[in-house]
């Protein structure tokens, strides 16, 4: 009888010996200073959320400026800049597709057509350098893929306040809109939708040509 007492103590040892081999590792920590109970994971996947932000922050500013030399480059460096495909390269493909077809259309308009303002220089000429500054993201979504940014654009002497809506497509951040803010706030793509829709309207139209002072806070431009 003793035996058989003595073979399940040892067992029950055993078996709480191997529970706590198994049990899974503990997570929180206590704070030294306040000694409350601390989520390490939990801070470990905002500092890493955290620093996903910032870099695709600078990735996204980093490429609207390039895209804006590359602008500069297309229209003010002729001929070297002709052959630049800024809408192939720096736009999405829905971008693409609704532009064409406008330019399609506007082909049976030609007295009052859609694009007689160009929205790489927000006018219908160049009046100067080309120059992109106070380029700031206003708002990001690394699970959606999408970004909002804010700049200025300076054709020669103009200064026109813009917001771009960007879409992440295969590992490059893209322009999908384009939006005027002055004098009236006219949002591009939305707006050649309409058009083709047969719901455009005239006075819709962004009125070009009101120069602004510019208020050059820093100078945004960056190569790549």
């Amino acid at each position: 009888m003793k035996k058989l007492l003595w073979a399940l103590l040892c067992l029950l040892v055993l078996t709480t010996a191997c529970k706590k081999e198994q049990a899974p590792p503990v997570q929180n920590d206590k704070d030294s200073t306040t000694g409350q109970t601390v989520d390490t994971a939990a801070l470990r996947l905002e500092a890493e959320r955290q620093a996903a932000i910032e870099e695709a922050t600078k990735a996204i500013e980093e490429q609207v400026a390039h895209v804006y030399d590359q602008v500069e480059e297309a229209y003010c460096a002729s001929p070297v800049g002709k052959s630049i495909d800024l809408d192939g390269l720096y736009c999405t493909d829905d971008w693409l597709q609704t532009i064409d077809a406008v330019r399609v259309k506007d082909t049976t308009r030609q007295d009052e057509p859609f694009t007689d303002v160009d929205y790489w220089v927000m006018g219908k000429e160049v009046a100067g350098p080309i120059e992109a500054t106070d380029i700031v993201v206003d708002s990001l979504d690394l699970t959606e893929g999408k970004a909002q940014v804010s700049m200025h654009l300076h054709n020669g002497p103009g200064d026109e306040p813009l917001l771009l809506k960007m879409v992440m497509v295969e590992d490059t951040w893209r322009i999908d809109e384009f939006i005027q803010l002055q004098p009236d706030t006219f949002v591009w793509k939305a707006s050649m939708k309409d058009y083709l829709n047969g719901v455009f309207k005239e006075k819709a139209k962004p009125e070009m040509g009101v120069k602004k002072k510019a208020k050059k806070k820093r100078r945004a431009r960056r190569s790549r």
